[in-house]
This record gives structure tokens, sequence and C-alpha cells, in this order.
């Protein structure tokens, strides 16, 4: 049958098949079987018009640079071709080059405005230009950046209010840039940030040190301001998992009723009775709360909390186990 016949869905479910990737894969087989599928799509694309329309849309979906050689060439293309870049859904990038962060990064969010998903991993500080008149990502749900060269208050403020409808986003790594004394966001800059969020966000991660709790804290002093805290999550009214260093956080009662799930890193000593009042309160006020993590350095003496929690119906782990 000449492949112009070839019915749409018949079509449809072949590239779907060429394009799926096999969740038993280990990484690197995965990733080396991407780029034949990405190569066998786009041989596709050059047997028919019909197979070229039916193949774009799986040869975009993903924008990974463990399969792009050139994305900087790849952002400037698509940031001219709306037929191409109303395709992409998710962007993975690992920036390696400081000429990276601020032109394709900011191309790329541009260009793609109907992408879900974007994942950036980076030791360069952070840039993301975003136009005071940029169409907002109403599609865009789900933010996770890793850094360990930092990024600046104004610039996360304006590029996530540019996502409304943001459903998870993760901060972690460590900011770098006290070595050169610029400045660098902080944990309650980050919460100011997502305050347009505030109706939306289910899952917060903020594993993150900025300059001032990084050096602060490896001398084993508390931070002094108070500004530098998160102070209260209570009108973040859908928030369900939060994962959060204690160091961040001025009390462990202010979470919204609506929190499932608490991951806590670096919790001193001698706060162990806080970690038991959080559990009595629970019903109170994060009535459903139903599991408590505990990460490390953690010392034995959280361990026999766990009988609480359970009293309290809620699982209790600590470092993990």
């Amino acid at each position: 049958m000449p492949v112009p016949h070839i019915p749409a869905e018949v079509l449809d479910h072949i590239c779907a098949h060429v394009s799926r990737d096999s969740s038993s894969e280990k990484y690197f087989t995965k990733i080396s079987h991407r780029e034949i599928r990405l190569k066998t799509l786009h041989s596709l694309t050059l047997t028919s018009r019909a197979f070229y329309n039916t193949c774009i849309p799986y040869l975009y979906h993903i924008l990974s640079d463990d399969i792009i050689n050139d994305f900087v060439g790849l952002a400037r293309r698509l940031s001219t071709a709306p037929e191409l870049s109303k395709h992409v859904s998710k962007i993975e990038k690992h920036i390696r080059k400081a000429t990276e962060t601020r032109e394709l990064i900011s191309t790329l969010f541009h260009a793609c405005a109907d992408i879900k998903e974007l994942s950036i991993t980076t030791d360069r500080p952070l840039h993301i230009s975003v136009k005071a008149r940029s169409i907002p990502h109403t599609r865009l749900t789900c933010i996770y950046i890793y850094t360990t060269g930092g990024m600046g208050q104004t610039e996360l403020a304006g590029f996530l209010a540019a996502c409304p409808n943001l459903e998870e986003f993760e901060l972690s790594g460590e900011d770098a840039r006290f070595y050169n004394g610029t400045e660098s966001v902080s944990p309650s800059g980050v919460m100011q940030a997502l305050e347009p969020c505030s109706k939306t966000l289910r899952s917060l991660c903020l594993y993150y040190y900025p300059h001032h709790a990084h050096t602060r804290m490896t001398q084993g002093n508390q931070i002094a301001s108070h500004d530098d805290y998160i102070s209260d999550l209570r009108h973040f009214t859908k928030l369900e998992s939060l994962d959060v260093l204690k160091h961040d956080m001025v009390v462990l009662d202010k979470f919204p009723v609506s929190l499932k799930e608490l991951e806590i890193g670096h919790i001193p000593a001698d706060q162990v009775d806080e970690v038991r009042n959080l559990a009595r309160r629970a019903s109170e006020h994060i009535p459903n709360l139903r599991r408590v993590i505990l990460r490390g350095p953690v010392t034995p003496a959280f361990k026999p909390l766990k009988s609480i929690y359970k009293a309290a119906n809620i699982e209790f782990e600590v470092n993990g186990h």
C-alpha cells in the first residue's frame, strides 16, 4: 500500500511505537536507544508528507542534551518556527558554558510556549530573562532547577510570574556566588517569587544553600535575620508535598492543611521536642499529613519518635529508613 494511503491512525501507532522508551532500560542504554529512535523518526519524515506530519510531534516532544548536540542552533531554529516549537512538551538541559545560560534558556523559554516540564542543571549562574509582556506559559506545570552557580532574586521572580499554573517546583544545589560577593536568592525570596503560584503549587522542594545559609551553617550558627526564613506556608492551599532544610523554616507548624508529605533536612539534635510536637499538633493543624521524613545527618535521638507518629497515624522515617 502506498504510504499516502495508510490511515492516519496507523501512521501514528508506528511513530508512537518507534519513539517509546522502555521503562526497564538502564539510563545509558535508554539514551543510546532514544538516539536511534530519533534517527529512525527523522528518516521516516523523508519518506512522505504524511509521515512527516505524523513524526514531527514525536521528534520535538522532548528536547534533551543527552541526544542533541547543537542545542543553541536548535533553540534559534525553534524561535522562528512555531510550527515546530508548539510540539515541545519537555526540556532537559545541562548547561556547561557560561555563554549558554542567558541566550539559550531564554530563547527556548520564549519559543516553546506550550512546554509542560523544564529541567535545568548547571554550575553556572543561571539567567532566565523574561520579557515584560511575555505570553504566560499556562501549560508549564513542572520546573526542576539544580544549580551550584546561583540565581538572582529579580530574575527568578520574573521567570515564575510567567508560569501561573505551576504545580511542581524544585530548587536544589548550592549557591557558589559568595566567592565573588554577588547577591543570591534567599529561601524567603524563593517563596515571594512563588506567590503567583500559591493557589496551584502541589509539590515544593527547596533543598538549597544560599550564601548566607551555607557560610553560617558550616560555622555551626543559626541565621540571625528572620528575613532569610520561610515564615508561613498556609496560603499555599494546594501544597501536598514539601522538602525543605530545617534552618530555612522558623517553626514547623505553619503549613497548609493540604500537606500530606513532609521531608526535612539537617535538623539539629536540640530540636527533638519540636519534631515531637509536630506529631501531636498534626491532627489539628495539618490533618492530611501522612508521612514525615527526616534526612541526615540526624542523631539517634529522633528514632524513638516513631511510636508517637504511629499513634498519630503518620508514617515516620529517619534518614530514609
